[in-house]
């Protein structure tokens, strides 16, 4: 009985969501898929409006910690969130720092700024599309490495790249399930002129996930992965240094600029989702011969009772 009343919730709830189709803003130039499914925001712009907004929905540094593949090392302070914007700076340090906890072990030569999604990922049967979008202008010069994508929050891979630029103009837009898949595409102006970079990943069958990468509402490239079906990712937005992006890197400060990320999914026929799972959570009654019984919440009314099967 539980069950059917949390699918008649989700019914009614998922139904009178603000948005039932991805819908990215206006000034990010793309367009939503196709569906007649109900979608729900998990996070919209106004995450970046505030540091306490910003701190309700992300954490600092990486899952793992402050260290990764590259020379930086991740300081909260050199994250600034102002007015919907956030402002990665990296800079020079001025001291030994020592070497990277993390694989190749490089030595520190940077501070900058990371952060990631404190909601997790996770692309099954009940949340089978993810659309992730964002707005970044990026630094392209040798030595820095800006990025937008996902992890594995328990193994790796599986790894999702939506955006990386490597010290130069090309964006790559990688899958990796224990191969990679990838297209580099030339963006013009990706540090002094806004772009928006999307993914919209779908659960094609019980094995593969289709991802599709989008640069300024253009589909790149379409690639396929079977790793990620219920396998936890994290969300990174990421400024690292040096390493994959050459070396020497810059010897002053450069800065990554981050706004309107969007997250949105799915909710399959029949799923309840977390919102509305946490919701009707507060009205959860015990069935009894056919008569509601009040239960951790709110009293349901006669005409919301529902009959014994």
């Amino acid at each position: 009985m539980i069950k059917a009343l949390l699918a008649a919730i989700c019914l009614s709830v998922c139904g009178n969501l603000q948005s039932q189709t991805p819908n990215t803003p206006s000034n990010v130039g793309v367009t939503a898929p196709p569906s007649t499914a109900t979608w729900e925001t998990l996070l919209d712009g106004a995450s970046f409006n505030s540091p306490g907004d910003f701190t309700n929905q992300w954490n600092y540094n990486y899952p793992w910690g402050p260290d990764h593949n590259g020379s930086a090392r991740m300081n909260p302070t050199n994250v600034s969130v102002l007015n919907g914007l956030v402002i990665l700076t990296s800079s020079p340090t001025n001291e030994y720092e020592g070497i990277s906890s993390e694989p190749p072990h490089l030595i520190i030569r940077y501070n900058s700024g990371t952060f990631y999604l404190r909601k997790q990922i996770t692309i099954d049967r009940q949340y089978p599309i993810w659309d992730i979008s964002g707005q970044f202008k990026v630094p392209t010069r040798a030595g820095t490495w800006p990025a937008f994508w996902l992890t594995g929050a328990n193994s790796w891979p599986p790894e999702s790249d939506i955006m990386e630029f490597k010290g130069s103009t090309g964006c790559n837009q990688n899958t990796y399930d224990g191969r990679w898949q990838g297209k580099i595409t030339p963006v013009p102006g990706a540090e002094a002129v806004w772009h928006s970079y999307r993914l919209v990943a779908t659960l094609e069958n019980s094995t593969n996930v289709n991802f599709r990468y989008y640069i300024d509402g253009g589909l790149e490239t379409e690639q396929t992965a079977p790793t990620f079906v219920g396998s936890p990712c994290w969300l990174i937005i990421d400024y690292q240094m040096e390493g994959a992006s050459g070396s020497p890197g810059p010897s002053f400060a450069t800065r990554c600029y981050v706004t309107n990320i969007v997250v949105k999914r799915e909710c399959a026929a029949g799923a309840v989702s977390e919102s509305v799972e946490a919701g009707a959570h507060a009205a959860i009654v015990r069935m009894e011969e056919g008569k509601a019984v009040k239960g951790s919440a709110d009293q349901i009314t006669a005409s919301e009772k529902v009959p014994a099967h």
